[in-house]
């Protein structure tokens, strides 16, 4: 709703409209939503006029749409309304659809997450496997022309069954990931995506692509909607950094961090930030890990350590690194610099 509301204010700038065109091309969910609240959005400028006019009067022909449908049959005949009266019949009808339009983006039959902890095996509908990790969440949208899997948060392992038809698309952050079928690592690090193919190839760009992305109907794959140039291939033993809001980086042949480990309960780095790891600590830890002030995460860490040992993690990295464990029972576990 608010990026109706911004648009329609005449205070957008071109800016404003590509950051909308890239937030629709991310989503075909984002797309029908943006679609339901725009024909209440139109719709509700039509209140005060159909105000007037019998619903009796009116045919399921004569009406255009359902959300319009949905407005004349709430009015009743009566004396002209208020303007406040107006928005607050738009408001609240605003809230409904925006209620529903929650509802729909949460639909447990499309998003699958786990807790602290907790490691989840799932069979898509196409038979592609996904292992999720610990404190992870992916939402499907599976049509008939690509197959879409959105990681929100964490790390997820995939095995995707072959259909050259339908294109299989990772997306976090700015980052889309097209395959058709292989074996990949995809981690939703702090400030980036990290990109790991064992198996076969992936092609990775950037929702943001040098070459702009046309508006393009909602049926239409987003993969295709980004010029092929812009692709650039990972295979089997390579790794790809995909920093937010940044070109992507070269693509390395030795991992810095050992992309499957964590399937079998270790977490391996090489030379990797303190950000990173507390990250990936905090996904098995009840207990969360905290680092102040912000640029001792910048520290580099070569480690290795089992899931279910991020307390002998934390006392060994105090040893190695310039840095001080502070706990506070039952809230938090804090690293800060040690003292001179």
């Amino acid at each position: 709703m608010k990026w109706i509301v911004h648009l329609e204010s005449g205070q957008a700038n071109d800016e404003d409209r590509q950051a909308f065109q890239a937030w629709l091309d991310l989503s075909a969910v984002h797309r029908r939503a943006y679609n339901q609240i725009l024909a209440v959005w139109q719709g509700a400028a039509m209140v005060e006029e159909i105000h007037h006019i019998e619903p009796r009067h009116l045919s399921n022909e004569e009406i255009p749409n359902s959300a319009s449908r949905k407005i004349l049959h709430i009015l009743k005949p009566g004396p002209p309304l208020r303007s406040g009266a107006i928005a607050a019949g738009v408001f609240a009808l605003f809230m409904i659809v925006g209620v529903a339009l929650v509802a729909t983006l949460l639909s447990p039959a499309t998003q699958y997450q786990t807790q602290i902890a907790e490691i989840r095996d799932l069979v898509l509908p196409d038979n592609s496997n996904v292992t999720l990790g610990a404190n992870s969440q992916i939402t499907l949208e599976f049509t008939d022309t690509e197959r879409r899997v959105i990681l929100n948060r964490g790390e997820a392992f995939f095995s995707v069954s072959k259909d050259p038809l339908r294109p299989f698309l990772v997306l976090a952050q700015d980052t889309v990931i097209r395959v058709t079928g292989t074996k990949f690592n995809v981690h939703h690090a702090p400030r980036k995506v990290i990109v790991s193919v064992l198996e076969g190839k992936v092609e990775v760009a950037k929702t943001f692509p040098k070459t702009p992305v046309k508006a393009r109907p909602e049926s239409q794959s987003l993969a295709l909607s980004i010029p092929a140039t812009e692709f650039q291939p990972v295979k089997a033993g390579q790794q790809l950094e995909s920093e937010y809001n940044k070109p992507l980086r070269k693509i390395i042949a030795q991992p810095r961090r050992k992309p499957d480990a964590w399937l079998k309960g270790h977490l391996v780095y090489n030379y990797a930030t303190l950000r990173e790891v507390i990250a990936d600590a905090n996904r098995y830890s009840h207990i969360p890990i905290v680092i102040e002030p912000e640029d001792v995460g910048d520290l580099k860490v070569t480690a290795a350590f089992r899931t279910d040992q991020i307390d002998q993690m934390i006392e060994a990295l105090s040893d190695a690194l310039p840095i001080k464990v502070i706990h506070d029972p039952g809230r938090q576990v804090r690293i800060t610099t040690k003292p001179q």
